[in-house]
């Protein structure tokens, strides 16, 4: 059995380490690497030969950070098309990794629940507390155990969901339960294609 878990995006923080340069191979212009020399001068701080691991696209820019003494650092990722900070995170339907919005890091799951007595209508939570999301996701394991393989589906967020009636599945059952009330409900709305999404491809270098 296909297990779905349906989530409401809450908003989180990307954040990234500095690849350190590598050191002692020699430079082009006399610079070495952090213990090499070049062939007109002694090492430098920075080899040549270092890989600028973050480099922006034509779509997908990098977030970066400055302070006023000149300190930089990265953030994250933008997706210019769509105006919304992105991520690489999750496979999705075309077995690829797409930047998906940066609220989908910490994911609040839909405990089981349905706004129909056939539990064919699941319901997104998210904290009452919280800012209403713009999206929800469901993680779908073909095993139905929650391990190996799986696909990422990403929905708009409807409206919130304001009917009387509340299910839960337990195996082939559809039983009626109580809200919770520190969750409001949302309806999920529709699938957002695969193809929206800038990809990306994996490589060794």
């Amino acid at each position: 059995m296909i297990r779905t878990l349906i989530a409401a995006l809450a908003v989180a923080a990307c954040s990234s380490m500095e690849m350190p340069s590598a050191g002692g191979s020699s430079g082009s212009n006399g610079n070495g690497g952090t213990s090499g020399t070049g062939s007109g001068g002694s090492g430098g701080t920075t080899g040549s030969n270092q890989l600028d691991i973050y480099q922006s696209g034509s779509r997908i820019k990098m977030r970066v950070g400055t302070t006023p003494d000149g300190a930089k650092t990265f953030i994250g990722w933008r997706d210019t098309q769509r105006n919304e900070d992105c991520q690489f995170s999750y496979k999705m339907t075309d077995g690829l990794i797409h930047c998906e919005p940066i609220s989908a890091a910490n994911p609040f799951y839909a405990y089981n629940a349905f706004a129909d007595a056939q539990c064919t209508t699941p319901l997104a939570l998210v904290p009452s507390c919280a800012m209403p999301p713009k999206y929800g996701y469901s993680i779908v394991y073909p095993s139905g155990n929650n391990c190996g393989d799986y696909t990422f589906h990403l929905y708009n967020l409807g409206a919130a969901y304001t009917g009387t009636g509340l299910y839960q599945k337990s195996g082939t059952s559809c039983t009626a339960t109580q809200r919770d009330q520190s969750y409001t409900y949302f309806a999920i709305g529709a699938e957002i294609p695969a193809s929206d999404l800038q990809s990306m491809t994996e490589s060794v270098e």
